[in-house]
């Protein structure tokens, strides 16, 4: 018996396809949640509360106006909505633009020296004025009612955090499209059976809610939309995923962009499960634990089960067994398709794209892994733009 490859197959399948299957099921059988499920029509009798729309801007001059004149249009009311915009020492037209709104209620908090986006937001919350903090980034358009939608939930007191449908808007012949949009209507389907089982895992930057006395400083090399929720589901109350309260993106414009997006991301998440290892405990987070774990440990250590697996397949080989072929030809066959990606003919053919993309995410996983473990902290970003 080869403890590699069972190891091995074990680690990539099940949070792969095992967990995403399971997930579907109780979903549906968890009729106590699924009961509660999310309207399709806002309860209109419900106060509006005071809302905080804080965004975070590192030269996004090229985006900044769209994006306040659709904050401003959306379906709240104007007297209850403070929209910040929180500059990281940019050098751009974005603290300019931002400064053309300001008649219209809209306050520039500006960093002289660029420290990151969770530093500007220990530091610039508590002026907000709101009881509820909708984070957003710059890119995002939100749907008319997505504030509504958003702040609903707090209704129920158990709520502590929302988090919206951020989807991606289709871009012709856009080579980053396909694969992640396939990739992220997985991810809107598993937030929304975790939402209805226990509490969505994480938040999304693009659009993402949570109650103001819940907020927590953060260091500059904190991750606020994952850490924030772990540590607002570790004080006991729940996170909820509304589909309907919808934001639209452009993709990353190239799988290079993607590749360090990733490593970025998944570099800080690690270090925020470090800081509320709590939440890995099931006696303590109930099915939530077990959702982290399937959902975001065991997938970032998907390229190491990969090493376990080749390992494994090696040693089958040098015994003269089959399996190990199997296995060493699919990665190889993966690895020629991946790389079909370097001719720009190719990059349209799902299967191509759908193989580079894999391939990036496992490496991103890797980076990620060593430099979270090494304590590197990553604390600024660059927009795609």
């Amino acid at each position: 018996m080869n403890w590699f490859i069972i190891i091995g197959l074990i680690g990539i399948l099940l949070p792969s396809i095992g967990y995403p299957i399971l997930m579907g099921i109780f979903s549906s059988l968890n009729q106590s949640f699924a009961a509660k499920g999310i309207d399709s029509e806002i309860k209109s009798d419900l106060p509006l509360p005071f809302v905080s729309f804080i965004l975070s801007a590192f030269n996004e001059g090229a985006v900044l106006r769209e994006k306040l004149e659709n904050t401003l249009s959306l379906q709240y009311p104007s007297e209850k909505l403070d929209v910040l915009v929180l500059s990281d020492a940019s050098s751009d037209q974005t603290d300019q633009i931002a400064r053309e709104f300001s008649d219209r209620g809209i306050r520039l908090l500006r960093s002289e020296s660029r420290v990151g986006k969770s530093s500007n937001l220990t530091r610039f919350v508590p002026e907000s004025r709101g009881s509820i903090l909708i984070f957003s980034d710059a890119n995002s358009i939100y749907h008319p009612d997505a504030i509504r939608r958003l702040v609903s939930h707090f209704a129920d007191p158990k709520v502590g955090y929302v988090v919206g449908a951020q989807r991606y808007s289709s871009r012709q012949n856009h080579e980053e499209y396909d694969s992640e949009n396939r990739y992220w209507e997985l991810e809107l389907k598993l937030k929304k059976w975790e939402s209805n089982v226990s509490s969505v895992v994480g938040a999304d930057g693009a659009i993402f809610a949570m109650r103001k006395e819940l907020f927590e400083p953060l260091t500059a090399g904190d991750i606020n939309d994952f850490l924030g929720p772990l540590k607002i589901v570790d004080r006991g109350y729940r996170g909820v995923f509304d589909p309907q309260a919808v934001c639209y993106e452009d993709p990353v414009s190239s799988m290079k962009r993607n590749f360090f997006r990733k490593v970025r991301i998944i570099t800080r998440s690690i270090q925020a499960v470090g800081k509320v290892p709590s939440v890995l405990l099931p006696w303590r987070t109930g099915w939530f634990a077990i959702q982290v774990w399937f959902h975001k440990v065991l997938r970032w250590l998907s390229p190491v089960f990969s090493i376990l697996l080749l390992i494994g397949a090696s040693i089958d080989i040098f015994h003269g067994g089959v399996q190990g072929k199997v296995i060493l030809s699919v990665f190889l066959a993966w690895l020629a398709l991946a790389s079909l990606y370097l001719i720009p003919a190719f990059r349209r053919i799902s299967l191509v794209s759908s193989a580079c993309y894999a391939l990036v995410i496992n490496a991103a996983a890797l980076v990620g892994i060593f430099l979270a473990c090494a304590g590197r902290n990553i604390k600024t970003w660059k927009p795609d733009r």
